[in-house]
């Protein structure tokens, strides 16, 4: 076996060696000196509560030189040897020896797992916010091979739960509780913005608008239009929003027609006249052609303005 750590109810060919070794270790201090020598000079194990405890101590030693840490994986196996196992007996046990607990110390043993765990992760996200200026980390993002993505995750699952002093420490760097909410009131910021400087919300589908894809998210608002809040339905109603953009577009260049109209008194508008800025003459041809499938009440108020169906050959 190569060592002398005998197991209790072992038996070599049928003498109970596990006994006989046992024995050896009770009557340490009463045997002959000699014969204490002679089991010395073999590896014999006296302390075996302690020798398996060095065992384990010089396991978790080469597991902090490969990484750097003694944060070992409940489950984690050195050589076989169930590392993970006696770290956690560790940080279990009541009646440590002083001298034990000091050896530990002394080499950054973590005693209470989650509490290091979550410092770490605190400590990644004020990494972080000092790169990208906010706590907005995706689900999937990882920092220096950490999980930040996951475990900002994590706290917004169980804040109920957290302690008022992790809550505060996070508030006070500006953490995002409720991701999906942040991310519709930054869209709905940006696109005030943009009405702003623009006059309406007529976003173009793929535009961004000062580095954020507001054109993506004003697409969203439509597709979901059927599940949105009707807190959020209102805001967006209050500052003119397009929920048909199909509609609003041949709102827009009936609206030109009408000024056309005004201005010259006819709706003979050339095909390639621009009309401030809009391309007029283009949208009257489009008209022509989808005459047979447009609405009637489309037909009616074109009508009603005496539009041209069959342009004068020149």
């Amino acid at each position: 076996e190569g060592h002398c750590k005998v197991a209790t109810d072992f038996r070599l060919d049928g003498f109970r060696l596990g006994q006989w070794v046992g024995a050896q270790r009770t009557r340490k201090h009463t045997m002959p000196l000699e014969l204490k020598q002679r089991l010395d000079d073999i590896g014999f194990t006296w302390d075996l509560i302690g020798e398996a405890w060095e065992e384990g101590f010089n396991k978790l030693l080469q597991f902090k030189e490969a990484n750097g840490h003694c944060r070992v994986p409940t489950t984690f196996k050195l050589d076989g040897y169930r590392l993970g196992a006696w770290v956690l007996y560790q940080r279990i046990s009541k009646h440590m020896p002083p001298e034990l607990k000091q050896r530990l110390d002394d080499i950054g043993f973590v005693w209470d797992a989650r509490t290091k765990a979550w410092e770490e992760g605190f400590s990644k996200l004020l990494q972080f916010k000092e790169l990208e200026g906010h706590c907005k980390v995706a689900t999937d993002f990882r920092l220096d091979g950490f999980r930040l993505g996951k475990w900002t995750s994590h706290q917004r699952q169980k804040q109920d739960s957290l302690s008022p002093d992790r809550k505060q420490k996070l508030d006070d760097i500006g953490f995002v509780w409720d991701a999906r909410t942040k991310a519709w009131e930054e869209g709905f910021s940006k696109l005030l913005q943009f009405k702003e400087l623009e006059g309406h919300c007529r976003v173009p589908a793929k535009s961004a608008f000062n580095g954020f894809k507001l054109g993506r998210w004003v697409d969203k608002q439509r597709i979901t239009q059927g599940s949105l809040s009707p807190d959020r339905k209102q805001k967006l109603n209050d500052i003119g929003f397009v929920w048909n953009i199909l509609a609003e577009a041949w709102e827009h260049g009936f609206e030109k027609l009408l000024q056309f109209r005004e201005v010259e008194g006819h709706c003979r508008v050339p095909f390639g006249l621009v009309y401030d800025g809009f391309r007029l003459g283009q949208w009257v041809a489009r008209q022509r052609i989808v005459k047979d499938s447009m609405s009637t009440e489309r037909k009616q108020r074109l009508d009603g303005i005496g539009f041209i169906w069959i342009p004068r050959k020149t």
